[in-house]
């Protein structure tokens, strides 16, 4: 009679446990829902930008992010201490995106530097144009305007760590204005961070290239009194157009161009910025003469994407069409001065080779359909020099003497045009 219920009880504990775990796989079987969801999660693909440490406290890192925002695939950034060393890292697919000042990528192009000397660049290909950035040069001495005045002041200027972009504006610069170290100013090579705590100190002048509202600039006005020394020399406040005495400049420094900064809104970004408005020009055979000044005139680089023959062509093409489609949201960020268009991310005034899935970007939105030759650009299917130079794809600075009385065949790109 035991041995009975025994084997009763056993039946219905068993009962039970086979439908509990029934029970469970009626449940997973449910939720997989064959033909109408995914069996294996999707891997997005994975590229890496590289970026230097001023873009690390500059506004690029704010652009990276938005883009990142845009495209179906995941973007991580490297951060590299020194910025030549991104090119490299790029050549070797150790990352697949950066953000080059035209000024660095000029002096890899043409091995202008000698730290960049050995630097490979075959892979590299051109991607798309993007915002430019002004050349600011803060100062605690009130009495210097332009960056002239700097000669024979002995003021300490800060042109940043050897190698980076902001080194190299300075040696341009001093090169022009004639500055000697060691007799007309002294030199310091602090970095963003540590210029703040030299700044007003043993440092009276910071050249930075940096985008506005921009949190060094900030660091540094909120320190000390500070104003903005302007490039008149080479910047006559005309954007649009280029005088005589500006054309050597720009013709040996192509990756400049004129710019101007309002006040107003440089007052609106930084409150304790010394602002001198009212400007006195004084001359011994006219009476002292009086304007109102509203902007700063400078000089600015341009940033260009660059990635590498490794990455693929499909990711480029996304890349570059979700920012086509969503430029509003780029140019809503408070740095971006002059809007973005779908035209003005391309810019193929660069001696290097544009990458195929940008290529296929600019074929199918109808920009340009040859775009291997700048010199005989197809545009709607013809290769015409006029339409080439109303599109700004080559520097048009004029007849030089040697073309107007000599044939013009010194070689410049205005020479190569009928």
């Amino acid at each position: 009679m035991d041995s009975y219920y025994y084997y009763i009880l056993l039946t219905i504990l068993l009962s039970i446990i086979i439908g509990s775990l029934w029970g469970q796989a009626t449940q997973t079987t449910m939720i997989v829902e064959p033909f109408t969801r995914k069996f294996f999660t999707q891997i997005k693909k994975t590229h890496f930008i590289g970026i230097d440490q001023s873009q690390l406290l500059g506004n690029e890192f704010e652009m990276i992010e938005t883009v990142k925002k845009m495209v179906p695939f995941n973007i991580n950034t490297l951060l590299v201490q020194n910025s030549p060393d991104r090119y490299q890292l790029l050549n070797d697919n150790k990352m697949q995106l950066i953000l080059a000042r035209s000024i660095e990528l000029y002096m890899l192009l043409y091995k202008m530097s000698p730290q960049v000397e050995y630097t490979k660049l075959n892979n590299i290909r051109f991607v798309c144009a993007l915002n430019s950035i002004p050349i600011n040069i803060l100062t605690t001495d009130m009495n210097t305007f332009e960056f002239g005045e700097l000669k024979g002041s002995g003021l300490t200027v800060n042109v940043g760590p050897r190698g980076s972009s902001d080194f190299l504006i300075a040696a341009d610069l001093l090169m022009q204005y004639k500055l000697i170290d060691g007799k007309d100013i002294h030199l310091s090579y602090y970095d963003a961070v540590d210029v703040v705590k030299h700044y007003g100190k043993d440092v009276q002048v910071v050249i930075l290239a940096r985008s506005h509202p921009d949190q060094t600039v900030l660091a540094l006005v909120n320190t000390k009194f500070t104003k903005f020394i302007e490039i008149l020399r080479y910047n006559n406040g005309n954007i649009y157009h280029m005088s005589f005495a500006e054309e050597k400049f720009y013709k040996e420094h192509p990756y400049y161009t004129k710019t101007i900064i309002e006040k107003e809104t440089l007052h609106n970004y930084y409150t304790n910025l010394v602002l001198q408005e009212q400007i006195f020009i004084s001359h011994k055979h006219l009476p002292v003469t009086e304007y109102k000044s509203r902007f700063i005139n400078t000089i600015n680089l341009k940033y260009y994407m660059l990635s590498n023959v490794m990455t693929p062509r499909s990711s480029i093409y996304q890349l570059l069409m979700r920012m086509k489609l969503n430029l509003n949201l780029i140019n809503e960020l408070p740095f971006i001065g002059e809007a973005l268009n779908s035209a003005s991310l391309s810019d193929f005034t660069l001696p290097m080779d544009v990458h195929s899935g940008a290529s296929d970007f600019y074929q199918s939105s109808g920009l340009y359909t040859n775009i291997p030759d700048p010199q005989c650009l197809m545009i709607d299917g013809r290769c015409n020099p006029k339409l080439l130079r109303e599109h700004h794809l080559v520097h048009d600075f004029g007849p030089t003497f040697n073309q107007m009385y000599n044939g013009g065949t010194d070689g410049s790109p205005r020479a190569l045009l009928p």
